[in-house]
């Protein structure tokens, strides 16, 4: 079926991907680890999961783990993790829509049979395999929001419009809107307009190509919130495997630099990297901020569909 032709196709250019060389920009610096310009495993390689540990005073609180599999055309097929002994398992449906392209049904199935409630996302996705149109079902406001993308003309995502309705289907409050800046084949900044207030967010990015680890780490390098509520981390891990929100990036992020009215905050990244001879050599093993730790997994050849 057309659907799955076209995911298809979107999951195995961005694995293709994967056996870039390493490429820096005006503002790269090398992240560091020992295999900071690429491994030898290439595009063979998927991105299946991680493991979060954060810290407060050097002391693990919260500890939790995801990971995604994968349908015989390599569309993901569902997302588990556990979390406060809570096993929970995100399930994929797909089916061909009017404009050419798909509409997948995002649903998670711990809670007993399926209701609204259980379908947290509805992604239109045209036929180069983008999402043009989110649509987020609210846990707690029992309401829906909407998020529009717009791409460019090589596919790079350039604004998204935010609407929340009420419970009687209304517009609440407006539209948010971020304008996305690129530079380089990377993003260098987000301009969001929330309720009268923008928000300037400013990246910087290694030398390291984006293909070897998580291009869209959402929270900080596409900075729009998918949802208010529950489930964020399955949008930002489902980005991951394909070109559903677009181009990616071509480096990884460094740092970044969020101003507004309120003032100024700014962060860092720092990235380690498998070594020989791991199979993921030269892939993406842990991410640090501060006060947290994601551990990355790839799925090896033999392990494959």
């Amino acid at each position: 079926m057309r659907t799955t032709r076209f995911i298809g196709k979107a999951i195995m250019a961005a694995c293709l991907c994967l056996g870039m060389a390493a490429c820096g920009d005006d503002e790269g610096t090398n992240p560091g680890g020992s295999n900071g310009e690429g491994g030898s495993v290439g595009s063979e390689l998927k991105f299946t999961g991680l493991n979060r540990q954060t810290y407060f005073d050097g002391v693990s609180i919260y500890n939790n783990s995801r990971n995604i599999g994968y349908n015989e055309d390599g569309t993901p097929q569902y997302m588990s993790w556990v979390e406060n002994d809570e096993y929970i398992i995100y399930e994929f449906e797909y089916a061909d829509n009017a404009q050419g392209g798909s509409t997948i049904t995002v649903r998670y199935i711990n809670y007993g049979p399926p209701t609204k409630d259980h379908t947290p996302y509805i992604c239109e996705v045209n036929p180069e395999g983008h999402i043009t149109l989110l649509t987020i079902y609210n846990l707690l406001a029992k309401k829906d929001k909407t998020i529009e993308y717009t791409y460019d003309k090589d596919g790079r995502m350039t604004k998204a419009v935010e609407t929340s309705y009420d419970l009687s289907g209304n517009i609440e409050g407006g539209a948010t809107e971020h304008n996305i800046s690129w530079k380089n084949g990377n993003i260098t900044q987000i301009e969001s307009k929330v309720d009268g207030v923008t928000n300037v967010y400013n990246y910087k990015y290694t030398s390291y190509p984006a293909s070897r680890g998580l291009v869209y780490y959402a929270r900080y390098l596409l900075h729009i919130p998918f949802v208010d509520y529950g489930g964020i981390e399955a949008m930002e891990i489902f980005a991951n495997t394909g070109e559903f929100f677009g181009k990616s990036p071509k480096n990884l992020i460094s740092s970044g630099e969020n101003s507004s009215s309120f003032g100024t905050t700014s962060w860092d990244i720092e990235y380690t990297f498998y070594e020989a001879p791991h199979p993921a050599e030269g892939f993406v093993h842990q991410i640090k901020k501060e006060r947290e730790v994601l551990t990355i997994t790839w799925q090896e050849p033999e392990e494959q569909i």
